[in-house]
């Protein structure tokens, strides 16, 4: 090999290796810094994963620890917010018990109440029972007496000591001539045969004039009376023989068996003694009154003749205006000119005595004046009047005794009197203030009587008393009004309430007193004072205190009519009894059914037990306030509470809605066809109730129905229409008694109530507002979507059927939305009304809703509520459901 080639190779071997070493060395150096690279690097990526995982961590670590927070928090919301509507459902049951412990301890009150005013309408039947007995008794033992005496008289002749000139056995076999033994008056008067005034003899006789006075009077009611029967027996008494107190003994021993009025009047003296005997048939005993005593009969006289010198004085005046001479007038005047010479005479001395300072009015200055027939006949007149009242009041009182259906007679015959004797010289007003007022206290006393024997009876028997009196003029109708506040009186005794109350109705207690003591048996007591202050309202001398106490029961009275408060007792004779339990039973829902209708509509029927339960309500606890009565005019109409039993029926579980009523009738009422959006009013309101539906309409849809599915379908009778919304509840609504949660049961307003005083009319004033909605949507009646935000929303559309909660039996739709239509004829109460969950018929064209509707408030959704309607009304509130009968 050429050494060239050789050391050229050796040469390339040589450089070979050198750039081995030399590549390896780089390549060395390379791997060292990519080494010191990828160790920066893989330390930089862990450097940022720690961070990253750090960051991360402290990332997670605070969301968890938020979430944690948030979950607390939430959590903390959610058993404040659980904790608040268990406290607030713990409340309302709280409140649902006691409100139903008070509802159970009123009326084990209201029992008790109730058998304390009937065993007093027991006591009082028994009471009046009881004094027609003791009448009975007295008057068939005066028979008796009467036959035993009339027996002894025919067998003795008569003596010449009996006071009467008639035989005794005349007058007790005329006793019974006319059923009612009559009351007998007898006469005995003063013989006035001489002049008092100067001793001369008088020969004139005035009985006679006296008898035909009284006898005019009798005319007036008392003779020939059924009732009041009075025979006066005048020129009977022989008072020359016997008279006062022996007399009337005598007379006692052979008449005591009829009764005997005598009226006895003497002069002795010159003074005026006026006395009644009497006694009733068969009394033992006789009683003596002294009505007069004492009286100057000439003061009586010369007071006349002054009184009519006086008249002429007057006369006098007129004919010296004439011209008339003194001779002339002296001769026309007569008597009458010469007393009134005394009277100025008298007038003279007494202006000169009091001139010198004499006091004059106990000095005897009065002189004598002449008299004439025309004063004694006025002094008959005074004492026929005396007769007249005296016979009146003891007629009265024998008669009301033998029976207290009888009412006073006296009183009403008083108005004769007054005109008859207008310009009398004695009867002065002052005399009949007296004499009218001392009458009117003798009924008094003898009513007073009652108050231990008969106190049940007596507020009605001086209620007639007091309604008599009204009769009398203004000037002393207040008598009539005393007797009607005691009348008032007796009756709150007897019925357990303080004798002197006014009630105030605005004190609950009040109100509540008179729900108590009030019935529909005490009618026609009010009545009469109602009557009674009608008679005596422009009376003198009466103002509205006086009458305060029959006002506010009267006003109590009226309030609690108008909400048809008032109960009956159980009629007189039957027992009182606690009702037993309402019998009832839950609803089966195997029991209900579902008819399907033309288009294969469903129409949902819930079964109904049979079973008993209260219908109505005693009414509003704002009793208080009559003038609630322009806000809640059907309240008035839901009572009295009462039982009904209601055989089971099946009834719709909603009211019948548009499709369903279109599929049965072919036609919808509630469309208006002059909407051009038919289509989207069908589909957003097919399952709102039907609505401009009269009850015409709703029978012929009945029947319709019945025809289709060969069932008895029928409107809801209003017994089972309120047994179906109450579901065995007893509160005020199915749900409760507070109207703030009606809205969750029912599409309809709830009213926010506030009152206030107007003090500068004196008014009392109030004011409805709507309580907000919550935000959210709603449809309006045109099928458009509405958004509300808190605002004060008055609903004034339907809503569809179902959207709100039931009632316990699974019925939805009963309160609101739409009224719904009943059976029943319209009766504003519930007296009369069928205990057997039938219809009332009235043959009316006026028909019962229920249920209230959108617009209405709570008011009208209470489960007792009621409305009426004519058939032939028929707007956007009316709707229907149905009841399915077997």
């Amino acid at each position: 090999m050429p050494l060239d080639k050789i050391a050229a190779d050796a040469l390339i071997y040589a450089g070979g290796a050198a750039f081995s070493a030399l590549v390896s060395s780089g390549n060395n150096a390379w791997s060292a810094s990519e080494n010191r690279k990828s160790s920066e690097s893989i330390s930089r990526l862990n450097r940022d994963s720690s961070e990253e995982i750090a960051r991360l961590s402290r990332k997670h670590s605070a969301e968890l620890q938020y979430n944690q927070l948030k979950f607390s928090v939430l959590q903390q919301r959610e058993n404040q917010e659980f904790q608040r509507e268990l406290a607030e459902l713990n409340h309302e049951r709280a409140k649902e018990i006691e409100a139903f412990r008070a509802q159970v301890n009123f009326a084990i009150n209201q029992k008790n109440l109730d058998f304390q005013k009937w065993r007093f309408e027991q006591e009082k039947k028994i009471q009046y029972d009881i004094l027609q007995l003791q009448q009975d008794f007295q008057r068939d033992l005066t028979q008796i007496q009467h036959q035993n005496a009339l027996i002894q008289m025919r067998e003795r002749l008569r003596e010449d000591k009996s006071p009467i000139a008639n035989l005794a056995s005349d007058l007790l076999e005329n006793s019974f001539a006319h059923g009612i033994m009559p009351l007998k008056v007898l006469l005995a008067p003063p013989s006035l045969d001489y002049d008092p005034s100067s001793g001369k003899p008088y020969q004139a006789s005035y009985e006679g004039f006296l008898s035909k006075e009284i006898e005019q009077f009798l005319h007036q009611g008392y003779l020939n009376s059924k009732q009041y029967p009075v025979q006066l027996l005048d020129k009977a008494w022989e008072s020359n023989k016997r008279g006062g107190g022996s007399a009337l003994q005598a007379l006692h021993a052979q008449l005591k068996s009829i009764p005997i009025l005598v009226l006895e009047s003497e002069i002795p003296l010159g003074e005026l003694n006026f006395r009644a005997g009497y006694w009733s048939g068969g009394d033992v005993s006789y009683t003596q009154a002294t009505i007069l005593s004492g009286q100057s009969v000439a003061d009586l006289l010369n007071n006349s003749a002054k009184k009519r010198a006086l008249e002429w004085e007057i006369t006098r005046q007129k004919l010296q205006s004439l011209g008339k001479d003194e001779a002339y007038i002296k001769n026309m005047g007569g008597v009458n000119e010469e007393n009134l010479q005394i009277f100025y005479k008298e007038l003279a001395e007494k202006e000169e005595l009091e001139k010198h300072g004499i006091d004059t009015s106990n000095l005897p200055i009065g002189k004598e004046y002449k008299i004439t027939d025309q004063d004694y006949k006025s002094f008959y007149e005074y004492l026929a009047v005396w007769h007249c009242l005296v016979i009146g009041l003891y007629a009265d009182i024998l008669f009301l005794g033998n029976s207290w259906e009888n009412t006073p007679l006296l009183p009403s015959l008083i108005p004769y009197l007054l005109e008859k004797y207008k310009n009398h010289s004695f009867l002065t007003s002052e005399f009949w203030q007296m004499g009218i007022s001392t009458v009117v206290k003798a009924y008094g006393q003898f009513y007073d009587t009652l108050k231990s024997d008969a106190p049940s009876c007596l507020p009605e028997i001086r209620m007639k008393l007091a309604l008599s009196l009204a009769n009398l003029p203004s000037e002393y109708q207040y008598l009539a009004l005393e007797q009607g506040n005691k009348a008032f009186s007796d009756w709150l005794r007897a019925n357990d309430a303080p004798s002197d109350k006014v009630f105030d109705l605005d004190n609950d207690a009040d109100c509540q007193l008179l729900k108590r003591i009030i019935y529909q048996e005490d009618k026609p007591f009010l009545e009469s004072l109602k009557l009674l202050l009608e008679k005596v309202k422009d009376a003198d001398g009466v103002d509205g205190s006086q009458s305060a106490g029959i006002n506010s029961l009267l006003a109590g009275w009226q309030l609690l009519n108008r909400f048809g408060n008032i109960p009956h007792l159980p009629a007189l004779g039957e027992p009182m009894v606690v009702d037993e339990k309402l019998k009832s039973s839950k609803p089966n829902p195997a029991d209900n059914f579902t008819e399907m209708l033309p288009g294969d509509l469903a129409l949902e029927m819930v079964a109904i037990p049979a079973g008993e339960f209260m219908m109505g309500s005693d009414g509003y606890d704002d009793l208080k306030h009559d003038y609630y009565l322009q806000y809640i005019p059907d309240h008035d109409a839901a009572s009295p509470i009462h039982k009904v039993k209601v055989p089971a029926f099946h009834i719709g579980k909603y009211p019948i809605t548009q499709a369903q009523y279109e599929a049965v009738m072919g036609n919808n009422p509630s469309f208006n066809p002059g909407k051009n959006y038919y289509n989207t009013y069908k589909d957003t309101h097919k399952n709102h109730p039907v609505e401009q539906v009269n009850w015409n309409m709703a029978q012929e849809f009945c029947q319709k129905l019945s025809e289709i599915t060969g069932k008895k379908y029928q409107l809801p009778t209003e017994s089972q229409w309120e047994y179906a919304c109450r579901a065995g509840t007893t509160t005020k609504y199915f749900f409760g008694e507070k109207h703030q949660y009606l809205q969750k049961y029912g599409h309809i307003n709830i009213f926010q109530h506030f009152s206030f005083i107007d003090k500068k009319n004196n008014q009392f004033c109030e004011i409805f507002v709507l309580y907000p909605k919550s935000s959210g949507f709603d449809i309006d009646e045109d099928g458009r979507t509405v958004s509300y935000i808190g605002e004060y929303k008055k609903i004034s559309y339907t809503l569809q059927t179902g959207q709100c909660k039931s009632n316990p039996w699974g019925l939805y739709d009963l309160l609101g939305n739409v009224w719904e239509w009943c059976q029943d004829d319209w009766v504003d109460g519930y007296h009369g009304h069928p205990s057997d969950g039938s219809a009332m018929n009235t043959e009316s064209n006026v028909k019962v809703v229920r249920g209230g509707c959108f617009e209405s408030s709570q008011n009208d959704c209470c489960s007792f509520s009621r409305s009426s309607r004519d058939i032939n009304i028929a707007d956007k509130t009316l709707g229907f459901r149905v009841v399915c009968v077997p």
